[in-house]
């Protein structure tokens, strides 16, 4: 595959105390800020999640590992010859990515795509803010992130032919169709779904995973005594068997707190259709 995980995401933010209050109080993450970005840590990475404080709440860009600077000229090469508008970051820019590398293009669907190569590995071990197990990332990168789309078909074909990612498998629910895709074990690093009017060229949510079920049971718990919005209940989904509630983010989107993800494995994966996305649970909030 040309890009092996997602590895970061960056967000504008209009409420930049609140997403402060929310990684260090809930998620566990640990904060510092580095010449007005707010970078957001939970692994050996110097970060997986970047805040830029502004006026509107917006994807700023969410960022493709490549293995290598081969692979990683091969992903520009084809996106390139995909027919979009391809920029290099320059040195300012890979120093507040914290890559060796990087190249900013939009998918056919209107949003940020970076692919990079040469992350940053942090010598001091990651130290969470509190009590927590950690996050079940490395190879498997951040988590997921889910897009909604006004032509969702487009982008799936371009993520499968540019960034050569595969399929795990699709969905068809109440309000909305979703294409699931891998380019690693975890069972999707990105979705592709419908959106109701007015919803296209959103993020959905981002997904995290805590290596521990008492971890979720914790942040439930701790979204409720502080007044954290719930956006769905503790669920279990049915195609990646995560156990998990959503929270909403202070910019809209919501933030997906799991456990228990399956993983892939190429030589016997086939992919199935779903038509329920949960076994149980993950009703919305009142």
């Amino acid at each position: 595959m040309a890009v092996t995980q997602l590895g970061y995401l960056g967000f504008q933010v209009t409420d930049a105390d609140t997403w402060r209050r929310l990684a260090t109080e809930i998620m566990g993450f640990a904060v510092s800020d580095e010449d007005g970005v707010i970078y957001l840590r939970f692994d050996e990475r110097h970060h997986r999640i970047a805040l830029r404080p502004g006026k509107t709440d917006t994807l700023d860009y969410a960022g493709w590992e490549c293995a290598d600077l081969g692979a990683y000229e091969t992903a520009v090469a084809r996106a390139s010859q995909a027919g979009v508008e391809v920029t290099t970051g320059n040195a300012d820019e890979c120093a507040r990515r914290k890559v060796k590398g990087f190249a900013r293009f939009r998918d056919p669907n209107g949003f940020p795509v970076e692919v990079y190569h040469g992350s940053l590995r942090e010598m001091r071990p990651f130290v969470p803010s509190r009590p927590v197990s950690g996050y079940k990332t490395g190879a498997l990168g951040l988590g997921h992130v889910v897009l909604r789309c006004a032509r969702p078909e487009l982008s799936v074909r371009f993520y499968c032919d540019v960034l050569g990612m595969r399929i795990s498998d699709t969905a068809d629910l109440p309000r909305l169709s979703a294409t699931f895709l891998h380019c690693n074990a975890r069972h999707h690093s990105l979705a592709l779904t419908t959106s109701q009017p007015g919803g296209e060229g959103t993020v959905s949510h981002v997904m995290v995973e805590a290596c521990a079920m008492e971890d979720v049971g914790t942040a439930y718990e701790l979204c409720q005594q502080k007044g954290v919005p719930i956006w769905l209940s503790l669920g279990q989904h049915t195609n990646d068997r995560v156990l998990s509630f959503y929270l909403r983010s202070p910019s809209g989107f919501g933030l997906e707190y799991g456990y228990g993800g399956l993983e892939i494995d190429e030589a016997t994966w086939r992919v199935e259709h779903w038509r329920s996305g949960s076994f149980w649970g993950h009703t919305p909030a009142a």
